[in-house]
């Protein structure tokens, strides 16, 4: 099943990204091992234990401090996706954001550029910076 979550494209994405040096993380309300071991499938962690976490327990101002240290959070609430994003602009990190739906809109707006799938939600289209018409994540290294 998770398989078919994983586009064909994905791994070859990412790595253009890694190879220009910028860091890539995943906050999503989803599961954090799920979205964990879809990152591990993708090359973005090497160990789904030691860089995801699930975000369901911990309140704003434990967000600060493992900002940097993980790479994917699993159960975030729109508040705590726009808490992560604030706390990378705070540690001088330029943050792009790519959503698709209304819990996306928190940290568009807090973001440097938001990106917002065609496929996804209008409200998170209307506060987006950039569209992706196609939907697919392979576009990004031809618009960058």
């Amino acid at each position: 099943m998770l398989e078919d979550i994983i586009k064909n494209d994905a791994v070859e994405t990412i790595n253009y990204f890694k190879k220009l040096g910028i860091k890539i993380k995943i906050i999503s309300g989803d599961s954090a091992f799920t979205t964990g071991f879809i990152a591990k499938r993708i090359g973005l962690i090497d160990s789904v234990s030691e860089k995801s976490i699930n975000l369901t327990n911990f309140k704003s101002e434990q967000l600060l401090d493992i900002s940097t240290k993980y790479d994917v959070f699993g159960r975030a609430t729109p508040e705590q996706k726009q808490i992560l994003i604030s706390s990378l602009k705070n540690n001088n990190q330029k943050v792009a954001m790519i959503g698709d739906g209304v819990n996306d809109i928190l940290a568009f707006k807090t973001a440097d550029l938001s990106i917002a799938m065609a496929s996804g939600s209008k409200a998170a289209q209307n506060v987006a910076n950039l569209i992706l018409i196609n939907s697919k994540f392979n576009s990004l290294p031809v618009v960058f």
